[in-house]
């Protein structure tokens, strides 16, 4: 019968679970406030953070995907859910022009 070696449990593994799950949760909230777009892409982040998902994608597609190409993928597809994240508001921005003593005359 096959035996498993011991669980190796590593830094990077602790912090992939952690924002795995953590973008998890953010891609179902976004589909409950009807973002779905954004939640794809949030997904997408799951897809490449989370072990169990990544590492069955690798072995079955047969890849091997470095740490700094998968922080680097992460962080463009995370980009892009917030680029297309159509609540952008811009009071905001208004605020801020205000604070800072950039007044628009409208």
């Amino acid at each position: 019968m096959y035996q498993k070696g011991p669980v190796k449990i590593t830094l990077s593994g602790m912090i992939r679970w952690i924002f795995g799950l953590c973008f998890i949760v953010i891609a179902l909230g976004m589909i409950i406030v009807h973002e779905y777009l954004s939640a794809v892409f949030m997904l997408m982040v799951v897809f490449v953070a989370f072990p169990p998902i990544s590492n069955l994608i690798e072995s079955e597609l047969n890849i091997s995907v470095s740490g700094t190409m998968r922080f680097l993928l992460a962080l463009i597809l995370l980009v892009g859910s917030f680029a297309v994240e159509p609540n952008c508001s811009s009071s905001a921005i208004t605020n801020a022009q205000i604070l800072l003593g950039f007044h628009s005359i409208t």
